[in-house]
């Protein structure tokens, strides 16, 4: 039914959403959400003084975690840092002020010993990732959904007014910037080879130079982009609430040369387009062993060859909705979390549907992104629901080559 989605229906594909984020968070509009999808980011060497995990919860705080490789691990606060405030009716709130449990969806980013995250109250904080934890602030007037990311010394995030902010580590504003789109923000961006690549909900996916803040490009979809761009090969996998996954070429140094001398932007064509899922993507792919490995709304797992869109497979049939990118172990194995509650295991070797149940003791949706310690064989996931709680796997390889060890090396309550 998406086929034909013009941007004059923009807002019955956001009230589309609204209604599969009430259906993600199962509660009435009444009350705020008990379901997000901030997940953990890990620093170690000298961005932080040990291996320090942190998070963003629904509750308006960013919890910081020494020790993460030993039960249990340790605070590095004193208290977790407080975030989020009043802003007026949003996203979620149905009228009247922002409630805390609405204060952060986004997962952390590190850089240059601090870490950064978005706040559904439209401010970027930063706090040092040190014991003191001394924070900044930078409001860019609008809710923040997805996570803000950090290149070349300068961090991109964007707003639910449809901008895409850039800043400089002290959370100054870059000159040029931000850049309009023509409708909400909600996806992370990524950077490659000196542009910023941005999904909106204007059903387009924009290419921007980041020295002068033009646009070089952009790719119109049928439907709202919500994933973060995954690159490899100078091509961007990303998929569209059309229920299409497209693979584009990246912008060339020729074309940002042209953007910022002047030369107009102009509209980009797909080199495939992959049309077989039967719901939304919304969720990063992983690009691996010649494959693009994505989930959908639909519950499915797809590899898809990178360079033919007819060439694929369902890899694994979950049981709930895959919001959460897929992240490869050292054990050779696509791990990817599903709202079901249970993490599964993709072996890639094989042509067809491995999806293996690896972990199902979370009991609560996996939404967020997953931090996968490839060194030591370590999977960090924060589970969310009425209870939201943080969990670190060990995942080892047996003398069975189909079979993998999993301890649980420890969980925590972040809701607390």
């Amino acid at each position: 039914m998406f086929s034909s989605i013009k941007r004059t229906q923009s807002r019955k594909i956001l009230f589309a959403i609204l209604a599969l984020l009430s259906l993600l968070v199962g509660v009435a509009c009444t009350q705020a959400p008990t379901r997000g999808w901030s997940g953990p980011t890990v620093a170690s060497g000298p961005v932080a003084e040990e291996d320090t995990l942190f998070v963003g919860t629904l509750g308006g705080k960013v919890i910081a975690l020494e020790n993460i490789y030993q039960n249990p691990p340790t605070p590095l606060w004193p208290e977790a840092k407080e975030i989020g405030g009043s802003k007026g009716g949003g996203l979620f709130a149905c009228g009247g002020g922002i409630s805390k449990p609405m204060s952060t969806y986004g997962t952390p980013a590190i850089a240059g010993g601090k870490v950064y995250i978005g706040g559904y109250d439209g401010h970027v904080y930063s706090f040092t990732t040190d014991a003191s934890g001394s924070m900044n602030e930078f409001d860019t007037g609008s809710s923040i959904i997805g996570s803000p990311i950090i290149a070349d010394d300068t961090l991109f995030v964007g707003n639910s007014d449809g901008k895409l902010y850039a800043l400089d580590l002290d959370l100054s504003p870059k000159p040029n910037w931000p850049f309009k789109t023509g409708d909400k923000i909600w996806a992370t961006p990524t950077v490659y080879d000196g542009v910023v690549y941005i999904g909106s909900c204007d059903d387009k996916l924009y290419a921007i130079d980041i020295e002068t803040g033009k646009e070089i490009w952009h790719f119109k979809a049928e439907g709202a982009f919500l994933s973060t761009p995954a690159i490899a090969n100078d091509t961007i996998y990303i998929g569209a609430c059309d229920r299409k996954f497209y693979a584009i070429d990246v912008a060339t140094e020729e074309q940002r040369e042209a953007a910022s001398s002047g030369t107009p932007a102009f509209s980009k064509d797909a080199k495939w387009v992959f049309d077989k899922a039967k719901n939304w993507f919304w969720t990063q792919a992983l690009v691996y062993n010649g494959k693009v490995w994505v989930g959908s709304l639909d519950k499915n797992v797809y590899a898809i060859n990178e360079n033919d869109p007819t060439d694929y497979f369902i890899a694994c049939e979950t049981k709930g909705v895959v919001q959460t990118p897929p992240v490869l172990m050292g054990v050779n194995r696509i791990l990817v979390g599903s709202e079901d509650g249970n993490i599964w295991a993709i072996d890639p070797q094989i042509e067809g549907d491995s999806g293996r149940v690896l972990y199902s003791e979370a009991g609560a949706p996996i939404l967020a992104p997953m931090y996968a310690d490839q060194e030591k064989g370590i999977l960090f996931f924060h589970a969310q629901d009425g209870t939201h709680t943080l969990y670190a796997l060990k995942i080892e390889a047996t003398d069975k080559v189909d079979e993998l060890k999993v301890t649980q090396l420890w969980n925590r309550r972040t809701d607390k």
